[in-house]
Formats: C-alpha cells, structure tokens, sequence
C-alpha cells in the first residue's frame, strides 16, 4: 500500500477528484455570463471534464498501483478504481443523452451538467471511502443532488407528489444512519472500517447499528420493502436524470456493499443469520419486481421494477460473496455491473428519444417502430433480448456467470434455482416490447432523431453488448486484473 507524501503526488492522485468537480464551477460561471441560446457547447465541457479523470485512473488502475491518503481516510484499491471508472462511463452517457432533452423542455442547462459533475464526483469519493463519517458526508451529497434532479422537469404534474416521495423518507433514513453511525462510534471509538471491525461484536447495540445502515442502502438502490418510491419517481422523472440514478448511484452502493458489509457481517455471532436475510430480500425483490414489472405498460415504470429484479439478484451475489470472499463471485459481480452499465445506458436513450415529444411513454408508442426508425428498432432489439439473457449478448454471459458463481457457494442452492425461474418469468417482461414494434402504427411516431451523442452512446453499448457475448473473456480478464 502507498501513502503519497509530496505534493506533487497528492495534487496527482486527487485530479479525478478535483477535475470534474472544476468543470462543474466553469460549466456555472461560462452558462451564467453566455448570451447565447445555444449551449450545447456545456455539455461537451461535461463529458470531457469526466474523460480526464477517466483516463487518470484507468492508468493507476492498470500499473496497479494501491494507495491511501488523509490519513486513510479514503483508499484507491482494484475495486474502487473499477467502481469509479464505471460511474465515469455513465456520467459521460449522461452529458451525451442529455443535450437534446435539456434544450426540448427548456431545462437550466448549466446547471444539470455542474449538479451531475458534483454527484458523480461525490460518487467516486464514496466508493473510495474507508471512513463512515466520510461515507455519510458523500451519501448526503448525493441525495440532495439527486432530490434537485428529479424535480428538474416541471412540467411535469407529478413532480410534487413524487418529490415528497423520494425527500421526505430518503432524510428519515438519512437520520437513521447518522444514528447507527454514532452508535458504532461510541461502541468502537472510531469510524474507520477496519478499526470497527476489532470492536467486540456481542453487544446488543452491534446488530442495531447493522439494521439502522439497511435502511438508507435497501431505499437508494430499491430492495423490498423499501422500493415504492421506484416506478413513480422513474415516471415523472426526466429520462437522463433517472439512467444517472439507476446505474451510477447503484452501482457506487453495492460497491459500498462490497466493502462495508463483509467487515461488520464477519464479526458478527450469528453472521449466518444476517446472510440468509440479505438473500431471502434479494430473492423477494426479484419476486415483487417480476410480478409488477409483467402488467406495466408505461416503460418508465416497468424500468423502474426491472431494476428492481437486478437489485435482487446483485444482493443475492453479494450475500454469497460475504459468505465466502470468493474472488470469482467479486469478478462476477463487476461483470454485472458493466452489462447492467450497457444495457440501461441503452435503453434509457431509447427512452428520452421517445419523451422528447411525448410524456407518459407506454407499449403502444413502440408500435411500428421498425418501419419508423430502423437503427433504433435494431438497438433496442439487441438491448431487450441482451435484458432477457440470450446469446449472444452481454446479458446472457453476465447472468451465466453470476449465476454460477453463486451456485458454486452453496449457500442456498434452492434459492439460485428459484432466482433463475425468476429470470426465465422476467423475460416475458422485456419480450413484449418486441412484440409492440412489429404492430402496425397505433399513433403519430413520438420518436425524435438522434444526435451525434445519442448515436455514439447507441452504437457504442450494442457493439460492446455483441462483442462481450461473442468473445466473454475479454471482460472478465480485464476485470480480474484489476480487482485482484
């Protein structure tokens, strides 16, 4: 492990930090002094002001280089190098979906990209963090950020409604884990994870703490029974706001998961308990998904409980990874990450294309899609089979080998049986939308053309969708080098 002293080094390992954090100030002050109604040009400052960093870290990644700085207090490790890069990527899709959704509803345009660049950043530093009082600090950023996001479209007659539903629980739990973070100070002295995990495990005020945690992590990333805030903020949320929510927030919590949990779980006395009760909430959450998911018909809700399903099924595997600390199951999770990176990132840009010029998207808005626009019909063929898990896509290799790491763990080999059903019944969910784009035209074509950024973020998952479902062993090497 390096601990970076001069400071040319600290200035260099902080960039990603800073650099996006930078262009959101300049992104600020260049929207507040433009006369021009044309501001296209903020977006580009976003994409490349997360680029930078991108490339920053996938260096350190790839020399292999580990370090800790202030103090500990934040660690750059294999797994927070890839979590990061990930959020990066969705950042970037966001800034390239988002121009022509901005500018359609006349949305504060500078300051969506300096609210996204500010979450994303927060985002790296929480997945980084070995320090709750920092976690808590980035947790907060994020909610707060993400709360202005989901409020940004007002036209929307929900917005209120769904605001209330998403701020008023989402600071509850926040409370709770201010809480549970005290409790575990007082009990421990410290708030660093590897010193709370010497701290003797028996007291009664251990497991409370654990309990207080759940509640703010199952709420962001939609485990049952914290999920209703899902299908309606998914509803009246703008498109490119929510593909930030259900893919970079995500992800940054279930890394979180990843580091956190195994810490306090092992030094539990009945850890196995804790266990078999993360699993049995995953499984659920695919049950209550998958039958939700099957009589929508708005698309944004039934996105809203799909991401419910793969919320499941990502706690099933780290369930199984804090039982074993297998390495294969931390590689298959990672895998996961990235197809569910490409596949949402995909479909989310179907999704704003089509509320450009229609609100409330439903099956019936699909119809005729492949005499209207072939290259969206195309795309959204391959994401939708890529969703269900058939060869040869992306999906269907992540979920193999998701899958088969978590039957290998033996830790509830009925459970992963009944998941895969699960699975097999989800795929109804994402065949019906390819049933509705080869109806005849039910309605006026809502479907706007694509820009250069929507073009590029189309073709660049459907290509690494294919190839990763062709040659699967590029992925996972890539990813094994890194995390080890």
């Amino acid at each position: 492990m390096i601990f970076p002293t001069t400071p040319y080094d600290i200035i260099y390992y902080t960039l990603p930090l800073t650099i996006p954090v930078m262009g959101g100030l300049l992104i600020l002050l260049s929207d507040l002094f433009s006369q021009s109604k044309e501001k296209n040009y903020l977006s580009y400052l976003a994409i490349i002001t997360q680029i930078i960093p991108f490339f920053i870290l996938l260096r350190i990644a790839l020399v292999k280089e580990e370090l800790t700085l202030f103090s500990g207090m934040f660690q750059l490790s294999g797994t927070s190098l890839l979590a990061s890069l990930i959020i990066l990527v969705s950042g970037i899709f966001t800034a390239m979906i988002a121009p022509n959704y901005l500018n359609k509803h006349q949305i504060h345009i500078g300051e969506f990209y300096t609210l996204l660049l500010f979450a994303t950043t927060t985002l790296m530093l929480m997945v980084m963090s070995t320090h709750l009082f920092l976690l808590l600090i980035t947790f907060e950023i994020v909610s707060f950020v993400c709360y202005i996001l989901v409020g940004f479209l007002r036209g929307s007659p929900f917005r209120a409604e769904v605001l209330i539903k998403y701020f008023l629980p989402g600071t509850l739990f926040s409370i709770l884990f201010l809480f549970a973070i005290s409790l575990l100070y007082g009990q421990s002295g410290s708030l660093y994870f590897a010193t709370i995990a010497t701290m003797n495990p028996h007291t009664l005020l251990f497991p409370v703490s654990f309990i207080l945690i759940l509640f703010p992590i199952f709420f962001k990333i939609a485990i049952v029974p914290l999920h209703h805030w899902t299908p309606d903020i998914y509803e009246a949320a703008p498109a490119p706001v929510i593909h930030f929510i259900a893919i970079s927030v995500k992800i940054a919590i279930f890394t979180i998961l990843i580091h956190l949990f195994p810490t306090l779980i092992d030094h539990f006395k009945n850890g196995r308990f804790w266990i078999n009760l993360l699993f049995i909430l995953g499984l659920i959450s695919m049950v209550l998904g998958t039958l939700l998911a099957l009589v929508q018909t708005n698309l944004k809700r039934l996105m809203g409980y799909s991401t419910m399903i793969h919320s499941g099924l990502l706690l099933m595997g780290i369930s199984s990874y804090i039982d074993t600390h297998d390495p294969a199951l931390k590689i298959a999770l990672f895998n996961y990450f990235v197809i569910y990176l490409l596949m949402n990132s995909g479909l989310f840009t179907i999704l704003s294309l089509m509320e450009l010029n229609h609100q409330g998207v439903t099956l019936n808005d699909l119809s005729g899609l492949h005499h209207r626009k072939p290259f969206i019909y195309g795309i959204l063929i391959l994401l939708l089979l890529s969703m269900v898990g058939l060869p040869p896509t992306g999906g269907f290799i992540a979920k193999f080998y998701l899958f088969k790491a978590i039957y290998d763990t033996s830790l509830f080999p009925i459970g992963v049986l009944i998941a895969i059903a699960l699975t097999i019944l989800s795929s109804i969910v994402y065949l019906r939308p390819i049933l509705y784009v080869h109806q005849e035209p039910k309605g006026k074509d809502i479907f706007s053309t694509p820009q250069m950024g929507e073009y590029f973020v189309l073709t660049t998952v459907s290509l690494t969708l294919l190839i990763t479902g062709i040659v699967p062993q590029w992925l996972n090497s890539l990813i094994d080098y890194l995390v080890r």
